[in-house]
């Protein structure tokens, strides 16, 4: 952003009040915050009308930035999901945070939000995956213990090359690095 300067002048001394002789050069203190977190709010107007050919009442397509159901916007759903994957923070606090930015969601309405994420990116997922079997590179492949709603889980991560994919799996068997890489892998 743009810095702000704050100029101080020395009228006097600070501690006993009298007189000082000002030097020629200043002292800087820079300061870098945040800024006030205030919510965007966006309604999202769409027309509607009678199709005749499919005979039904149609309504004008989401805009790109739109999400298409609920009403969290594309940025709080996605830091809704790093808070979640990435930092492992219980919906509870989630929302208690999302208030302190004037955000009330509901605790109970957390897990849609991160589903909803998950959808609109599993074809990016697919699509790595994919790449993991064609890549020609060393690979690398590790699992840590993943708990999900108080049951053990497993977090696998595979890496070859410029691809990296994780699968949160129920389990940590050979099973998931055939069903990842498929049955003709050997490594």
């Amino acid at each position: 952003g743009i810095p702000t300067e704050v100029v101080l002048p020395l009228e006097g001394c600070p501690r006993c009040g009298g007189p000082v002789k000002v030097y020629a050069e200043t002292q800087d203190h820079v300061v870098v915050d945040l800024p006030e977190v205030q919510p965007v709010v966006t309604k999202y107007r769409h027309e509607r009308g009678y199709c005749p050919r499919c005979k039904r009442t149609v309504r004008a397509k989401p805009a790109r930035d739109e999400p298409v159901r609920g009403h969290v916007g594309m940025r709080a759903l996605a830091l809704i999901a790093e808070w979640k994957t990435k930092l492992a923070i219980p919906y509870g606090k989630i929302a208690r945070m999302l208030r302190d930015f004037h955000l009330p969601v509901s605790r109970g309405g957390l897990p849609a939000c991160t589903r909803r994420v998950s959808e609109w990116l599993k074809p990016e997922h697919e699509e790595l995956s994919l790449m993991l079997r064609r890549v020609d590179r060393p690979m690398h492949a590790d699992e840590t213990s993943w708990p999900v709603n108080g049951k053990n889980g497993w977090l696998w991560m595979f890496h070859a090359g410029e691809v990296t994919v994780y699968f949160a799996e129920p389990t940590r068997s050979g099973a998931v690095v055939v069903a990842v890489l498929g049955k003709d892998w050997s490594g």
